[in-house]
């Protein structure tokens, strides 16, 4: 016989007496109980290394502009 939220009652059953259980069970009674806010701990955070990051500054190409390599020194003034 299945609960309303879709979790058997043989499954809760066994999770409150201490029993093995199925990370999917596991994750149904959870998701019934509206706790699945609970898996945001384990979640880290994406942390990138300065040296890396320093790294891929210096690797990036670096591009002249056209203007500027076709500008040709000013002549000195016959002043």
């Amino acid at each position: 016989m299945a609960t309303a939220a879709g979790v058997n009652r043989s499954t809760i059953v066994q999770l409150e007496n201490g029993n093995s259980a199925t990370l999917i069970s596991f994750i149904q009674v959870l998701r019934a109980l509206g706790k699945l806010d609970l898996f945001e701990r384990f979640q880290q955070p994406t942390i990138i290394s300065p040296l890396l990051l320093a790294k891929n500054a210096l690797s990036k190409k670096k591009r002249v502009s056209a203007h500027i390599a076709k500008i040709k020194p000013t002549p000195k003034s016959n002043w």
